[in-house]
């Protein structure tokens, strides 16, 4: 599988960049997609359409740190097994988000300050899929148009959804604060 994902790389840089994530990170999306399927056939096909994601945005991926890379795989891993759930039932699944990144520690970087802590502990009180966007727009740097690829939703719906969460998220660290006081 791997030579398959290879082949459809420009550069050497991009194949050894993606050989490495591929190697890196396969056994960990797999078992993430499995415990969210309880399926191995559909948890390898959500691995492979992550991985075809990730060749997609390979370029994003040169300028980020390990830790937002793994944070950064697992996250378009998890959209991805979201949109299968969506595409195979006709009710939403309820996914525990602070369950998973707990378990999965999508979010721990020490290096960050008082208030980008802050800023993440109102993240997380905030609904999935406009945290979601925050975080890819934020933490990953990603353009409008590649979340709304790695979502499968519209650039409007996209920017859509930045503004109102940032309104949400605005809203609830002013909240945070008058309830400290």
């Amino acid at each position: 599988m791997l030579a398959f994902y290879l082949m459809s790389l420009e550069s050497d840089d991009d194949r050894k960049l993606f050989e490495y994530l591929y190697k890196e990170y396969r056994n960990k999306l797999y078992y993430i997609a499995y415990k969210m399927l309880e399926n191995e056939d559909s948890a390898e096909d959500a691995v492979h359409d992550a991985y075809m994601k990730v060749i997609n945005h390979i370029k994003k991926f040169y300028d980020i740190s390990e830790e937002h890379i793994k944070n950064l795989i697992i996250l378009i891993l998890k959209n991805t097994v979201r949109d299968m759930i969506r595409k195979n039932r006709s009710e939403p699944v309820p996914l525990d988000e602070e369950e998973y990144q707990s378990k999965y520690n999508l979010v721990s970087d020490d290096n960050y300050s008082v208030d980008k802590d802050e800023v993440k502990e109102c993240l997380n009180l905030m609904n999935e899929k406009y945290r979601t966007v925050l975080e890819l727009k934020y933490y990953h740097g990603l353009k409008e148009h590649e979340i709304a690829d790695i979502l499968g939703i519209g650039d409007k719906a996209v920017n859509s959804r930045i503004f109102r969460a940032k309104k949400m998220l605005a809203d609830i660290i002013v909240k945070r604060r008058e309830e400290d006081f």
